[in-house]
């Protein structure tokens, strides 16, 4: 009956610690559906702070709803997040398991898109190729783009192909217009092989024919869209052109691309072009356009005076090095010269880096993702680098000082813009950029650097100067503001590292550390001592570093003599040996160590005494788990507990009364000083060594010149 009740009770406790996890996940589902509810209520109101905070909340109750991530996602997108904040979290909706209101579909086409857009066209296709296929104008329109992206003979064919069809079957949808004439001019006007001007292609047969129906129905889309003109009249030709050109120019329109067009087209001359291309000259231009229009000026006078311009240029060059119709590199100038370089490398919208210059040349390169800036002498040559908060729980900034023309860092090439050849006009070369690695190699840095600075979590506003050679470092400085608090040098002696320590602040060096490498892991380091250790020689703790503090000296009365000093051992062996009275000598010693069972700690205590009958020896006691088991002065001797704590006899013991006496007189005597009291049947010699104190009952009969644990007055002394 007992058995049968405790398995009843043991069912119903299962039961219902089900029963209740059950319920708390079917209340927190509830909790996240209203709060997807409020979120939909929110987006229909285009609020999407608080579209984004309510998802946030429900995807803390169940993280299981696609919905919440697909429109946190929206509001991150409408909120003009960076892509790389945004595209974690629409993909998360893709694996989460379950829709409620939306569908997976408008979330691939999202992830597509954001795919395409940070070069990744293969990927993008391949999202929206998957089962079940997506018809819609959304998602055909990101197919395509990756064709173009793609950039390859075939992919263009299939972008054009696809691209006539949705103009039939989308024939309202501008955006397909704007895709094909943008990626066609990009394919259309090539840079010739010296890179002086441009050539102008022809339009594949399939191109042609997609222009052509373009062309004619634009007078059927939104007047708002006044560029599509300007776009379709480059790819017309003959007097439909130059209507379209005319047209354009009447209504007042303005495009950078008409005085292009038009100087192609033959209805301006050039001087009338240059005038009218100069009135974008202060915005931001892409460099193709400028170098393209550039290239079209044959008359001298006129280039002087373009030149004019160009060495005064006060604007923004763009390039888009990705194909992707977005620009991911610009360049800002004043008087002709660069200022300020930004680039992107794979659109994501997370800056790879930025350079600062003096008058076209760097000064300095900030590279974002190893959130550093390189500091230049002569260009590319680097001069320093500065970190920023490289280590957690670290701030401030490490700074590596780099031996002349011993490490370069060029991001780019800066060249006569090949096209200007009437005037020193300095570009970037968009073909030599690099980022990631290539661009920051961090153990050349390592290797180049002499001196490295950065700050410690030894002591407040702490700060290591590190000196280096061939990567390695072989002193180091420890600062507080400007006051040096620690000195430390670098071997490969036993001691790999002697570091010198003001304790106190009071400028005196006082404390010696050495340190040695734990090879086999025979110390049985505490993480917490190495975090310990590595803060104080390295500035912030290191997880899997083998260091460990060997030794320690320290030199108490400030004499430049250390008087204290302590080695350690595996299994948590110490000796520590002190100089009491600071002649120079180490009068004190303290070995600790763990026997060969790995139980019992052994410890023994020495003290160097003088007899005023033998002179000067030691007198060491043993002890095991912190009980004395023997005395040795070069013999050894069995200890006897007293009645009293902490007293012991030595080969015999005496009465309780003169215990008593004893104690009463040790009270009198510092430790390690040894003195005789006279009782009515013998002699007692008498020594404190730690916490305990040890006499010797000698006959009176015996000679009075014995030493305190032997018995033979004729003993040499024993200055062990």
């Amino acid at each position: 009956m007992k058995k049968f009740f405790c398995f009843v009770l043991s069912s119903f406790l299962i039961f219902n610690l089900y029963s209740n996890t059950t319920s708390s996940q079917a209340a927190n589902r509830k909790t996240a559906l209203r709060y997807l509810q409020l979120a939909k209520n929110y987006l229909a109101q285009n609020d999407w702070a608080a579209v984004k905070k309510t998802c946030e909340n429900g995807l803390q109750y169940d993280d299981t709803i696609a919905d919440l991530y697909y429109l946190d996602a929206l509001s991150l997108f409408n909120l003009d997040s960076p892509r790389y904040e945004i595209i974690p979290v629409i993909k998360k909706s893709l694996t989460s398991t379950e829709w409620v209101d939306y569908n997976k579909k408008n979330a691939r086409v999202f992830y597509a898109d954001l795919l395409c857009s940070i070069g990744k066209p293969s990927e993008a296709m391949e999202v929206l190729t998957q089962s079940p296929l997506i018809y819609s104008s959304d998602a055909e329109y990101v197919f395509i783009k990756s064709l173009y992206e793609l950039n390859t003979a075939e992919s263009i064919a299939k972008a054009e192909e696809r691209i006539e069809s949705a103009r039939r079957v989308y024939p309202n949808d501008v955006r397909f217009f704007y895709l094909f004439f943008n990626y066609e001019y990009n394919i259309c006007f090539v840079e010739n092989k010296d890179r002086t001007g441009f050539e102008k292609k022809e339009l594949s047969p399939a191109a042609k024919k997609i222009a052509q129906n373009f062309i004619a129905h634009v007078p059927n889309y939104d007047k708002n869209y006044k560029d599509l003109e300007i776009l379709a009249s480059i790819f017309a030709e003959g007097e439909n052109q130059k209507r379209l050109l005319k047209a354009f120019n009447a209504r007042g329109f303005k495009h950078i691309l008409y005085p292009i067009a038009a100087l192609d087209a033959g209805i301006i001359s050039e001087e009338e072009a240059l005038d009218y291309f100069l009135t974008f000259i202060e915005g931001k231009i892409e460099a193709k356009i400028l170098m393209q229009f550039y290239s079209m000026i044959k008359d001298e006078d006129l280039k002087k005076y373009f030149d004019e311009h160009l060495n005064a240029f006060h604007g923004t060059l763009i390039y888009d090095t990705n194909n992707s119709l977005e620009e991911n590199l610009s360049v800002k100038y004043e008087r002709g010269r660069a200022v300020d370089i930004q680039y992107d490398a794979d659109n994501d919208q997370f800056i790879e880096w930025q350079v600062s210059c003096d008058f076209g040349v760097p000064k300095n390169t900030k590279v974002f993702d190893q959130n550093a800036t390189v500091i230049y002498g002569t260009y590319p040559d680097v001069s320093s680098i500065v970190f920023e908060d490289v280590e957690p729980d670290v701030k401030g900034t490490t700074v590596y000082s780099i031996i002349d023309e011993t490490y370069a860092s060029k991001p780019f090439d800066i060249i006569k813009a090949p096209a200007v050849d009437t005037t020193d006009f300095y570009v970037i070369d968009e073909l030599t950029l690099i980022h990631g690695d290539k661009l920051f190699n961090t153990d050349k840095i390592a290797s180049s650097a002499n001196i490295m600075d950065k700050p410690s979590l030894e002591r407040k506003n702490a700060r290591i100067q590190f000196s280096i050679l061939n990567g390695v470092p072989y002193e180091a400085k420890y600062y507080v503001e400007n006051t040096e608090y620690a000195h430390a040098y670098f071997t490969n002696n036993d001691y790999c590292i002697v570091r010198s320590v003001d304790k106190d602040s009071d400028g005196v060096f006082e404390t010696t550390e050495y340190y040695s490498i734990d090879n086999d892991g025979s110390l049985n380091i505490s993480e917490k001592e190495k975090a310990a250790i590595t803060t104080n020689v390295w500035g912030a703790p290191l997880k899997d570093a083998s260091l460990y503090l060997a030794a320690i000296q320290i030199d108490r009365n400030l004499d430049t003599a250390a008087d204290f000093k302590e080695a350690y051992y595996k299994n948590g062996g110490v000796v520590t040996e002190w100089d009491s009275d600071f002649d120079g000598f180490f009068d004190i010693k303290y070995k600790k160590s763990l026997a060969d069972n790995g139980k019992v700690v052994q410890e023994e205590l020495s003290h160097y005494v003088n007899d005023v009958v033998k002179g000067k020896y030691w007198v060491t006691v043993v002890m095991q788990n912190g009980v004395p088991v023997s005395l040795n002065d070069g013999d050894e001797y069995k200890v006897i507990k007293g009645k009293n704590n902490s007293f012991y006899w030595i080969n015999k013991a005496g009465t309780a009364g003169q215990e008593l006496n004893v104690l009463s007189e040790a009270k009198l005597y510092v430790q390690g000083q040894m003195f005789q009291i006279e009782d009515a049947a013998c002699y007692i010699k008498v020594i404190t060594i730690g916490d305990n104190t040890f006499a010797k009952i000698i006959d009176k009969e015996v000679d009075s010149d014995s030493s305190l644990p032997g018995e033979d007055s004729t003993d040499e002394n024993k200055d062990n």
